[in-house]
C-alpha cells in the first residue's frame, strides 16, 4: 500500500485543513517524518490508520478525541486518504462522532460516517468498508500497526512477538498461503505414497512367506536373500512350466472324458436291453391274463353302453310322460275355452235380439210416459 494524498480537517492538533501530498517524494520507498515532541508526527499516522481501519495508530488516543480541541463546533472533523495498491487507486473518507453544524445554524450530533470508493462503487456502511479494506490490504489492524506503520514504542512488540505470530504476519504480507497449501498437499501425497508403499511391502512379504519351502534351489536362495527380481523371474518360469503341464493334463482329461462317455452309453444300452428282455418274459407269461382282462374290458364297455342306452330310454320315457301331461292340460284348457266361447255366442245372440227389440221398448216407454202425464192433468 502506497499513500498518495492525506487530508486532515480539524483533526488532532491541526485546527485547519492540512493536505499532505506523498507523490512529491517521487516513489521513494523510505522517507523520514521528523519534528519536535508535540509537533503532530503521530497524528499523521493516526489519520492514516483511522482512514483505513477506523482506529488510531497507537494506544494513546481514542476515536472520540480525534476532533481538534482548537476547532469550533461549526467545523466538521474528517480525514481523506487516497492510496495505491497494485497499480489501482482507492479513496476513503471518514468522520468521527462529533458536534457539528446543523440546519438553521443550530448544532447537532453527527454520527460516524465513511465513504470508500473502489472499482467504481462506493461503500457507506462502516462494517462493510472495514472488511473490504482488511481484505484488500490482507492485514488486520494489529498486523498493520506492527508492519506498515510502527508508532513510537511499538516496534519492540513486533520484534518480541513469538514465531507463530511472526509467521502469520509475514504469510499475510507475502501471500504465501498458496505455498503453504501446496506444502500441505505435497505432504499429504507423500504420506499417502509412503502408506501405500508400506502396505505393498507388507503384502510382498506375506506373498514371499507363502512360497513353499520345497521349491527349487534358486528360488530358495532368492527367498533367503529377499531378492525380489530373482523371485519374480523364477516364479514366472515355474508358472509357465505349470501352465504347460496343466495343458497336457487337460488334453488327457478330455480324452478320458470322451472314452468314459462312450463306455457309459454302452452300459446304458446294455441295461436297457436287459430291462426289455425281462419285460418281454413278463408279458409272455401273462398273455392269458392280458387276454382275459381285454375280454373283461370289452364286456365292461358293452355293459356301459347298455347302461347308457337304458338311461337314455328312461330319460326319453320321462320326457314323453311330461309331454303327454302337458298335452292333457292343453286339451282341457282348449275344451274350457270352447265352452266359454259357446256361452259367449249365446249371450251375443241374446244381446242382438234385445237390441232389435230396443226401439219397440223405447216407443212403449214414451207411450207410457204420455199416459202418465195425461193422468196427472186429469187428476188436477
Amino acid at each position: 500500500m502506497r499513500p498518495l494524498k492525506l487530508v486532515m480537517n480539524a483533526f488532532g492538533p491541526y485546527k485547519e485543513k492540512v493536505v499532505i501530498d506523498f507523490t512529491q517524494f517521487q516513489q521513494q520507498t523510505l522517507f523520514l517524518v521528523s519534528g519536535p515532541t508535540g509537533a503532530g508526527k503521530t497524528t499523521i499516522f493516526d489519520a492514516i490508520a483511522y482512514a483505513l481501519y477506523d482506529d488510531a495508530s497507537g494506544t494513546s488516543r481514542g476515536k472520540d478525541s480525534f476532533k481538534s480541541q482548537f476547532a469550533s463546533d461549526e467545523v466538521l472533523c474528517f480525514v481523506e486518504l487516497e492510496f495505491e495498491i497494485a497499480g489501482r487507486n482507492y479513496f476513503i473518507k471518514r468522520s468521527p462522532v462529533q458536534i457539528g453544524p446543523g440546519k438553521n445554524g443550530k448544532l447537532k450530533k453527527w454520527s460516524s460516517e465513511v465513504e470508500f470508493h473502489h472499482n467504481g462503487t462506493v461503500t457507506t456502511k462502516i462494517s462493510e468498508a472495514n472488511q473490504e479494506i482488511q481484505e484488500l490490504l490482507s492485514l488486520s489492524y494489529e498486523q498493520f500497526k506492527q508492519i506498515v506503520m510502527l508508532p513510537q514504542g511499538e516496534f519492540k512488540k513486533m520484534l518480541e512477538s513469538n514465531s507463530a505470530d511472526k509467521e502469520k504476519i509475514f504469510r499475510n504480507i507475502f501471500q504465501t498461503d498458496t505455498i503453504k497449501d501446496l506444502q500441505s498437499l505435497l505432504k499429504d501425497k507423500a504420506s499417502n505414497l509412503k502408506q501405500g508403499m508400506d502396505q505393498s511391502e507388507s503384502t510382498l512379504q506375506q506373498f514371499v512367506g507363502m512360497i513353499p519351502e520345497n521349491s527349487n534351489e534358486i528360488l530358495r536362495e532368492a527367498i533367503l536373500l529377499y531378492d525380489i527380481p530373482t523371485i519374480m523371474e523364477e516364479l514366472t518360469r515355474l508358472v509357465e512350466s505349470y501352465k504347460a503341464k496343466i495343458q497336457l493334463l487337460e488334453k488327457e482329461l478330455a480324452t478320458l472324458d470322451t472314452l468314459s462317455h462312450n463306455n457309459q452309453r454302452k452300459i446304458d444300452l446294455l441295461v436297457a436291453l436287459e430291462i426289455l428282455e425281462e419285460e418281454k418274459e413278463i408279458l409272455g407269461s401273462n398273455a392269458e391274463l392280458i387276454e382275459a382282462k381285454r375280454l373283461g374290458l370289452a364286456l365292461a364297455k358293452q355293459a356301459e353302453e347298455c347302461f347308457e342306452a337304458k338311461q337314455q330310454v328312461e330319460r326319453i320315457a320321462t320326457e314323453k310322460q311330461a309331454i303327454e301331461m302337458e298335452l292333457t292340460k292343453e286339451q282341457k284348457l282348449l275344451t274350457e275355452t270352447a265352452e266359454c266361447l259357446l256361452e259367449t255366442e249365446k249371450r251375443y245372440h241374446g244381446l242382438q235380439v234385445a237390441y232389435k227389440e230396443l226401439p219397440n221398448k223405447r216407443e212403449a216407454l214414451l207411450s207410457l210416459k204420455e199416459q202418465e202425464k195425461k193422468t196427472q192433468r186429469t187428476n188436477c
